[in-house]
């Protein structure tokens, strides 16, 4: 991991309560989910319509991919796991917090974290 952090907010992310983030996040407001998810990829929600881009090209299979990690992971663990269609080989993860980054245990793929401020990428 990179060692370069220089901001203290680490410290906050690295000491917050993830589950209490989350049920106050905007996707946590089932009309505001909802109203996503009509409007996003003709109402199928976020993973399958980036799956469907993903299919039609030609790009399926042993894929390499990025997240901001913002928490745990958790909502991000659908796409790169449990997809269905679309499998991919490892996934770097990028985040100010390096609890945030050790908090997520991947599933059948590879995992990279990377120590950042991702304001600075």
């Amino acid at each position: 991991m990179n060692e370069e952090v220089s901001s203290a907010g680490h410290e906050v992310w690295d000491s917050i309560d993830v589950d209490a983030v989350r049920s106050v996040a905007w996707l946590a407001v089932p009309e505001i989910g909802e109203d996503i998810r009509r409007s996003f990829g003709d109402g199928i929600g976020f993973v399958s319509s980036v799956s469907s881009v993903l299919e039609g090209r030609g790009r399926t299979s042993e894929l390499v991919g990025a997240a901001l990690v913002c928490g745990d992971m958790e909502s991000e663990r659908d796409f790169f796991e449990r997809t269905p269609t679309v499998t991919f080989r490892e996934v770097h993860g990028y985040d100010l917090s390096r609890v945030s980054l050790e908090r997520f245990v991947p599933r059948g793929i590879g995992w990279h974290p990377h120590h950042v401020d991702c304001n600075q990428l």
